[in-house]
């Protein structure tokens, strides 16, 4: 029930048990693949790892682009997919741990989640061939974003 409550409060739509078809291959959810996934908000973080974790993938979570890389320094862990918030505290952008993803493992792909519509945040992720997606992020919008990056 919490897990359920928060991925409603992150504006996610349905709890994660209604919106998984019943097939989450035709939907693009390919679980298994490691998403290190990245906000500072602990009820959208929380409502997106109960998401996440519920279609079959390995999350990793971080508050901030420090945290994620302590994170997977000390797990040894790589991440298929990077999942961040683009407005950090202290004025930290997703990007930035999108980049600092890449120096330490190579290219990864990647997608920023975003309240902001300015230009800003999508050159950004347009240089840096990521996708973006504008909050609140309903699950078929996030499976398609999901579905739509080539497994490893």
């Amino acid at each position: 029930p919490i897990r359920a409550a928060a991925a409603a409060v992150a504006g996610l739509g349905q709890p994660p048990q209604k919106a998984r078809p019943s097939d989450p291959s035709k939907a693009g959810r390919d679980g298994g693949r490691r998403i290190l996934l990245v906000d500072d908000d602990p009820i959208v973080l929380m409502g997106l790892e109960a998401v996440l974790s519920d279609w079959g993938y390995e999350i990793v979570t971080a508050a901030s682009a420090d945290q994620a890389m302590e994170r997977l320094a000390s797990g040894g862990q790589q991440p298929d997919i990077v999942m961040a918030d683009y407005q950090l505290r202290n004025n930290r952008v997703g990007t930035e741990v999108v980049s600092r993803v890449r120096e330490r493992f190579g290219p990864v792909p990647g997608v920023i989640l975003t309240g902001e519509t300015g230009g800003t945040c999508l050159a950004e992720a347009e240089a840096m061939g990521l996708a973006v997606m504008v909050k609140p992020v309903t699950p078929q919008q996030l499976a398609a974003a999901l579905g739509a990056i080539p497994a490893p």
